[in-house]
């Protein structure tokens, strides 16, 4: 009996001791939870202001290091809104860095100086309204069934290729002047300048959109017809070529081929002295009189009424809600393009009028890199096969910023 009043005791003493230490163990479980859980806030903590870091340094300081680029490769930071689209500020950054390779290489222009900034800036600008208009242009025809196929790509390439004599030369030429692949121009360039050519002759081809010019058109070859009516001085009066309504709608003697085919066709269809019907182009609506003809040429007067796509298009960006959160931008929505933001000594914030074209390439820029390209003749010329940089420049090959010239299409 003793013994078993022995275990019994033991057993008594022994409950306590088990019991405080499984408390000590639920102490020291949930005071390691507790440090996880200020160790995990902390280490959320310190991302959050990594990366608020960056969005800083990248907004407002342009970074560009090896650290900011990894990360905006794998981090969807946005370098501006479009409607319910988010664009990548990783390639607009791409799209710099191409650009800059491009004057430093080509024209030994190097944006990144003091002495350039202004030049670099008006790039930056020219890039975000280029990133915004392909994106307009891109839901646009989306809206509209326009469709881009892999032929409709390898056309535009096709026009780039005419001055280029092989693939290799092709390759060689944007790796040298960009540090692109093929690939890659054919993904940044190319393929959203087939998007923007179709979508053009949709508009081009649509009365939903160029009735109002069809219309006007009409009335202007109503008074052609009458008789004893000057074709030369309703030229200077209604044509809206400002390259020929100053000389009477004369074009001057051209060779075949300069025209685009529906222009030349037309014209050439004529008698001397025979006045055509409306004649539709890319361009607008055409009244062709016929001066002259031989084999190899022929001279014609014309009136044009325009059928304003770059106009259409404009109005299209208006209507779409647009955000920049660079620190130097802001988007000008009755201006319909990006303009660019000063901070003056009190502190508010000022748009200004950059000295800018519609390329978004300032006046100085394009003293030393060449003429715009975006400005678009209305004579309708037809393809040269000479493709430009968005600067204007003389490249074999178009930046990505860059749209071949509309009246050579």
């Amino acid at each position: 009996m003793p013994k078993k009043n022995e275990k019994k005791s033991e057993s008594n003493d022994k409950a306590p001791v088990a019991v405080e230490q499984k408390k000590t163990a639920d102490i020291k479980v949930k005071t390691a939870a507790h440090i996880g859980r200020w160790v995990l806030i902390g280490v959320v903590v310190l991302i959050v202001v990594g990366l608020a870091t960056e969005g800083v340094g990248m907004y407002r300081f342009y970074f560009d290091d090896p650290v900011t680029r990894w990360i905006t490769i794998h981090l969807p930071y946005p370098v501006a809104g479009v409607g319910n689209h988010m664009l990548r500020y990783s390639d607009y950054k791409d799209s710099e860095r191409a650009l800059t390779q491009y004057f430093k290489t080509d024209r030994n222009l190097d944006l990144t100086t003091d002495e350039n900034r202004e030049s670099l800036q008006d790039l930056r600008k020219s890039i975000l309204d280029r990133m915004i208009e392909d994106r307009v242009v891109r839901d646009l025809a989306i809206q509209n069934d326009v469709v881009v196929t892999d032929a409709d790509v390898q056309k535009e390439l096709d026009t780039i290729k005419q001055q280029i004599p092989t693939d290799q030369a092709l390759g060689d030429a944007l790796k040298q002047l960009y540090g692109w692949t093929q690939d890659q121009f054919v993904d940044r360039v190319v393929r959203p300048q087939a998007q923007l050519t179709k979508l053009q002759n949709l508009y081009s081809n649509d009365d939903r959109f160029t009735g109002d010019a069809r219309k006007k058109a009409e009335d202007v070859l109503a008074k052609v017809k009458e008789p004893n009516a000057d074709f030369s001085a309703l030229a200077k009066q209604y044509s809206e070529d400002l390259g020929s309504a100053s000389a009477g709608g004369d074009l001057g003697t051209v060779t075949s081929g300069v025209f685009v085919p529906e222009f030349e066709n037309a014209a050439r269809a004529l008698e001397v002295g025979q006045i055509s019907d409306i004649v539709k182009t890319p361009f607008g609506f055409h009244i062709i009189k016929l001066i002259a003809k031989d084999d190899k040429s022929f001279h014609a007067q014309h009136i044009l009424i325009k059928t304003d796509f770059d106009g259409w298009l404009k109005e299209q960006k208006k209507n779409v809600k647009i955000w920049i959160p660079l620190h130097d931008f802001a988007w000008d929505r009755d201006k319909a393009a990006v303009t660019v933001v000063d901070v003056d000594r009190d502190g508010i914030l000022d748009a200004k009028d950059s000295d800018i074209d519609n390329d978004g390439f300032s006046n100085d820029a394009e003293d030393k890199a060449g003429s715009d390209p975006r400005n678009h003749t209305s004579v309708p010329q037809a393809d040269s096969g000479n493709s430009t940089t968005d600067s204007g420049a003389d490249s074999t090959v178009p930046a990505n910023t860059a749209t071949t010239n509309t009246a050579a299409q």
